[in-house]
Parts: structure tokens; sequence; C-alpha cells
């Protein structure tokens, strides 16, 4: 927006997904460290389900600056991801700042209990939601790979 953008021409996302990392030594709970690679991951290297990192053993904490939440496993892997606390706050700013709203992907990557939550997130703060179905021919919300992959 400081850059000309119209705030109602940003949409903000919200992954049901993770990044991780491998090797993180403890030292400032991983934040910042060295890495000896992509953590392990079901589908690919470096990417977990919400679903799955939610059970992860290990100690969470929330940026003091960004607020993401992020966690080191007691095995030194550190995952970011999104979860319903920091939802909430990026449904906040979206409101806050006037954007036009927010998106998600990757519903599979929520458990069938925890598939509504970023709904419940976005009544909470607008009193209403929205779902906009794939307009893209061959787009499945929910499957991985692309479009291409897709199509064959």
């Amino acid at each position: 927006m400081a850059a000309g953008m119209h705030a109602n021409k940003i949409m903000l996302g919200v992954p049901f997904y993770g990044r991780g990392w491998a090797g993180v030594s403890s030292t400032n709970n991983g934040l910042y460290q060295a890495t000896s690679g992509p953590a392990a991951g079901l589908y690919e290297a470096g990417i977990e389900d919400y679903k799955l990192l939610v059970n992860k053993p290990g100690t969470r904490w929330y940026h003091p600056t960004t607020r993401q939440l992020y966690l080191r496993t007691t095995g030194g892997q550190w995952w970011s991801y999104d979860d319903p606390t920091f939802i909430a706050t990026k449904m906040q700013y979206v409101r806050d700042k006037g954007l036009r709203g927010a998106f998600s992907w990757e519903l599979e990557g929520v458990s069938r209990d925890g598939r509504h939550f970023f709904a419940r997130q976005t009544v909470s703060i607008w009193g209403k939601t929205s779902v906009k179905r794939p307009t893209v021919p061959g787009l499945i919300a929910g499957c991985r790979g692309s479009i291409a992959e897709r199509a064959k």
C-alpha cells in the first residue's frame, strides 16, 4: 500500500500447511538459526499439513514483531504455520487496513473437525463469510499439484 497499491485490491493468504527446517539448534528457540535442510514432510520436504503440525511435540512461540507462530520440535525441526490465534490476527489486519479480503488453500491440510475454523474467524471479524468457488476449469480446491498436472 505504501508503494501505491489500493487496499481494496489486496487479499491476504491463509495456508493450512507449514514450512519447516531440520537440524535447527535450540539457540534463540531456533529463530534465525542455520539448518541442515528442509524438514521431512508427508508429501514434500519442508512442507507439512496443519493437522499434523498441530500435534507435533515441541515448544511453540509467537514472534514478537510479526506475531507469526513457530514451533521448535524436540527433534530439532523448526516449523512456521498459521494457527487459529494467528489467523484471527490476520483477519483483524484485513479489516483494520480495509483489504479486499482473505483466501485459504489446502483445506485438505486441516482435520475434518477443524475445517471451519477459518470461517469462524472470518465470521467473528466481519459477521459474515462468503465462499467463492474456483473459476479455472479443472481446478479442484484442496488438490495437490499444478493445474497442468490435474489436466493430464
